[in-house]
């Protein structure tokens, strides 16, 4: 039996039998970059469900408010009357799983694509919705409030923040804070 392949020190080479220096390890990247966006942008989403999102007028006269929390249950209904902007949530949630992953490009084209889908919410302007079941009552867009404007925040900052981390993992400081 043949004695295995020794360095000068007189030590065993590791497999395959290779001679160099061994290699450093690279710091494992951290997390910090990743939950300051995530965190900030469900902060702004919650805000957002607290807040007066959409104000209607409706067709026999008054007003109605509706929380962001209201239209976030009840949003999805709009697929009915061709409204989209809800399903900018699903995509959102695609965009912060993404983000967790280190995948900045996919998660800020995918929180862009959010924010066009939430763009549809300025088509209620235009466009009644009804206020009941037989159709009898409309409601019509007259404000946003600022559950809208929370909402629209929490997808702007993936964008600005997977750009930010995008840019710090290319110069290598993202090793420690991406």
């Amino acid at each position: 039996m043949t004695p295995p392949s020794v360095n000068p020190s007189g030590a065993p080479y590791p497999p395959p039998y290779w001679s160099g220096p061994t290699p450093a390890q690279a710091p494992k990247p951290s997390w910090r970059g990743r939950l300051a966006v995530l965190f900030t942008c469900l902060a702004f989403f919650v805000i957002a469900c607290a807040s007066p999102a959409l104000v209607f007028l409706k067709t026999g006269g008054g007003t109605e408010q509706w929380p962001g929390f209201q239209v976030l249950v009840v949003g999805w209904l709009g697929i009915l009357v061709e409204q989209f902007a809800w399903c900018a949530n699903l995509v959102m949630a695609l965009s912060l799983i993404f983000l967790l992953f280190r995948r900045w490009l996919a998660a800020a084209i995918l929180a862009l694509v959010a924010l066009a889908i939430a763009a549809d919410t300025l088509l209620l302007f235009s466009h009644e919705v009804p206020a009941d079941e037989g159709n009898v009552n409309k409601l019509q867009l007259v404000h946003l409030g600022p559950g809208f404007y929370f909402w629209v925040a929490s997808m702007v900052v993936v964008v600005v923040g997977a750009i930010i981390l995008r840019r710090r993992s290319k110069a290598g400081i993202g090793q420690l804070i991406g």
